[in-house]
């Protein structure tokens, strides 16, 4: 069963199965979020509201920003994030 830990100290984040790391981020806010007792994952919404102050409400205000919605893209494939 894959779960989601946050290492203490720096701020990363790790999926672990059958105690092996399957993926490792180093993203401030999703250590913000674990860190204040929220599971992961969380919405995309969510995440973004957090991320970018409220700038950014959905990942379709994303579009002048490739590189973040490829960031969002590969959170949601290691399991940090899920769609809403």
């Amino acid at each position: 069963m894959k779960e989601l830990r946050v290492v203490p100290i720096k701020p990363i984040v790790q999926v672990v199965e059958n105690g092996k790391v399957l993926a490792e981020v180093l993203n401030y806010t999703l250590h913000y979020i674990v860190s204040k007792g929220r599971a992961l994952p969380v919405t995309v919404d969510y995440y973004l509201q957090l991320d970018t102050l409220g700038d950014v409400g959905s990942v379709d205000e994303l579009d002048e920003a490739p590189e973040t919605r490829a960031e969002i893209e590969a959170l949601i494939r290691n399991g940090f994030l899920v769609e809403a």
